[in-house]
């Protein structure tokens, strides 16, 4: 593993080595520190057609380490835009903490995944509650309107 990965730890997709890894390892080198990236918020894309793209935890991994989830669900075919686009194939999946509304994971397949997932990646790393981003206003018509559709469902 480079710098990055043993001055941070963990293993890392090429933009967490680049824009996360370099600079942290360069702080922890020069300063003598132990910082790392969060790895909750790494967000990973698979530039396939459609794109796939993830960050966080699945549905079946945050049950697995014991925590009780609501899950919100959305599909391509239902938003405006996809059906003026001819797309048909896709969805999004949020995955939140029941008790404290947080974020856990987004799951994303669809035409510019990989520029969707970033919201749910902010909304990870400022921990903001599922519900306030779901009563927010997504310009219409977007691709993005799934990822309101799917927290709402999750917390609407």
């Amino acid at each position: 593993m480079g710098v990055g990965g043993r001055r941070c730890g963990g293993r890392r997709t090429v933009h967490a080595r680049g824009v996360g890894d370099g600079p942290i390892a360069a702080r922890n080198a020069l300063r003598g520190t132990a910082n790392r990236v969060d790895l909750r918020i790494v967000p990973r894309v698979t530039f396939t057609d459609p794109e796939v793209a993830s960050v966080g935890n699945t549905e079946a991994q945050a049950k697995k380490s014991g925590l009780k989830v609501r899950v919100g669900f959305a599909r391509l075919a239902d938003v405006e835009k996809a059906q003026i686009d001819g797309l048909v194939f896709g969805h999004v999946k949020c995955v939140a903490d029941a008790k404290t509304g947080e974020l856990l994971g987004c799951h994303i397949v669809s035409e510019n995944a990989g520029d969707m997932i970033h919201e749910a990646v902010a909304m990870m790393a400022a921990r903001t509650p599922v519900k306030v981003v779901a009563k927010t206003m997504h310009a219409y018509p977007t691709l993005s309107e799934m990822m309101r559709s799917a927290l709402s469902a999750a917390f609407g």
